[in-house]
């Protein structure tokens, strides 16, 4: 019915916010370009930075693994917290890069990282990190989800790329993608992969086809920055500049 707005002024570490998520427990988490991650619980705000173990205060991803640890991608590494202590992994540790902008976890508990610098997969004991020399389009990877198949898709900077667990397949505009900047990717219910691109709007995929959508057809801004389908289905598009 109304809509209620949270700034620093309430709380929050900061007006820029990156990331959000609610873990099991409820709670929301906010991470913010600068301010750290902040922990809402509908009464209270709680912030973390780099002076509580925070890797680092530009949080671009929050994840929440099977486990129920907290994984934190900034500017800095990723961090790993369980509700006590904070552990930060760094290119120290074996990360591909400490400019993580997504995470995502596979069916089998494996954690994957997306950098500047490539995608790291962790298995809880070391890291493996995946590059350009081993088949990945691009280095600076953007986004990271695991298809329904099990098929890992990597949004670059240089195209999309898909790991079946043993090699790399290449998707570009060469083959109907709209742009080769790939800021965001969801699967739909249906099984349709959507690629949001940095400025040249979004284009859907059926495994066979590719059809873009761009401000011509309706979409409020090319940047597409975020893709997300409710609960009756309807997919919605963050833009950067345009709206929704």
């Amino acid at each position: 019915k109304a809509w209620v707005t949270f700034t620093i002024k309430d709380g929050l570490a900061g007006n820029h916010v990156l990331s959000i998520l609610q873990d099991r427990e409820g709670y929301y988490w906010f991470g913010t370009d600068g301010g750290g991650v902040s922990r809402y619980d509908r009464k209270t705000w709680v912030t973390f930075t780099t002076e509580d173990g925070l890797a680092g205060n530009n949080v671009f991803a929050v994840h929440q693994d099977m486990e129920g640890y907290l994984w934190f991608g900034t500017y800095g590494g990723v961090s790993r917290y369980d509700g006590k202590s904070w552990v930060t992994f760094t290119t120290e540790d074996g990360l591909a890069g400490n400019y993580v902008w997504s995470i995502a976890q596979d069916g089998e508990g494996n954690l994957w990282f997306g950098a500047y610098g490539g995608v790291s997969r962790y298995d809880n004991k070391a890291f493996t990190i995946f590059t350009t020399k081993d088949g990945l389009t691009d280095n600076e990877v953007r986004s990271v989800i695991q298809d329904r198949e099990g098929n890992l898709w990597f949004g670059t900077y240089g195209g999309v790329s898909r790991y079946d667990g043993k090699v790399f397949a290449i998707f570009t505009t060469k083959d109907g993608l709209a742009d080769n900047e790939v800021r965001s990717i969801l699967q739909d219910r249906e099984g349709n992969l959507w690629f949001g691109t940095n400025g040249s709007g979004v284009s859907r995929y059926d495994g066979k086809t590719w059809v873009t959508f761009t401000t011509e057809d309706g979409l409020a801004g090319n940047y597409i920055m975020s893709i997300f389908q409710d609960l009756e289905g309807n997919l919605w598009f963050g833009t950067y500049g345009g709206g929704m």
